[in-house]
């Protein structure tokens, strides 16, 4: 946010100290820029940030009698406390402005998308275009690595990254999150597979390994959680070396 503000008051000092005869043209360029700065420093923050802002939500009974709840990252912290209660207003607040800025996002895609997606003959011609079109070049960290017709797919990868990082946390029973967690890897292998939504196939390929590993460290971790892997074996570096290798095998 202090990035952000930081931007804003540069953007302002700016634009103050151009000429009163500066056109209108180079106003915009100028507002450009710093649009393109604040979506990149969104780009690069939002998942760590988020992850960040969640954990002070993130409550837990430390006992299965216990009523009261407390704050997992800080176990002295109650959250039924009035100081938590009023932070977790000030916490939301906060997310619902960061998360807008993925709404900001696609909507700036979205008035460019006739840009990013060239009504031309083949899918290269229209990636050729968009490359040299200097209306979007200033965007093309969000658009770049997809193909044309998948323009939006940033904003769609970074919500599934959070899902990841974020909302998994909030699973408290382990079994239950290594579920959900094979699920959500199983979704991810399938869009990225029927999709394809890089434009170079090699990063397609890369993708789909990925989203197996993603979902091998679940399985395995179902595994553990159900005792199905001890029945195999109870030597812990045997079963430690067999998790190893199903992980390596999907890389």
């Amino acid at each position: 946010l202090l990035l952000a503000f930081l931007l804003a008051v540069v953007l302002g000092a700016r634009l103050l100290c151009l000429p009163r005869d500066s056109s209108a043209l180079r106003r915009l360029e100028i507002r450009n820029q710093h649009a393109t700065a604040f979506l990149l420093l969104v780009y690069v923050t939002l998942p760590p940030v988020t992850m960040v802002q969640f954990r002070g939500l993130d409550c837990v009974s430390l006992s299965d009698s216990d009523q009261d709840k407390f704050l997992r990252v800080d176990t002295n912290l109650s959250c039924s406390s009035p100081a938590h209660r009023r932070f977790s207003i000030i916490c939301g607040f906060l997310i619902a402005i960061y998360q807008s800025t993925l709404l900001f996002s696609f909507i700036t895609l979205y008035r460019v998308r006739h840009h990013l997606n060239p009504p031309v003959a083949s899918e290269e011609e229209a990636v050729y275009a968009r490359s040299y079109d200097s209306a979007v070049s200033q965007l093309s960290f969000l658009f770049d690595d997809y193909r044309p017709s998948l323009w939006y797919f940033e904003v769609v990868d970074i919500l599934r990254r959070e899902m990841f990082l974020v909302i998994m946390p909030f699973i408290h029973l382990t079994s239950t999150r290594a579920i959900f967690g094979c699920g959500a890897a199983l979704v991810s292998i399938i869009v990225f597979r029927e999709l394809g939504p890089f434009w170079k196939p090699a990063n397609n390929a890369v993708a789909v390994v990925a989203q197996h590993s993603i979902f091998t460290v679940f399985f395995v971790a179902l595994l553990l959680e159900t005792g199905f892997a001890q029945q195999i074996t109870t030597n812990s570096t045997v079963l430690g070396t067999i998790l190893v290798l199903l992980v390596l095998l999907d890389v």
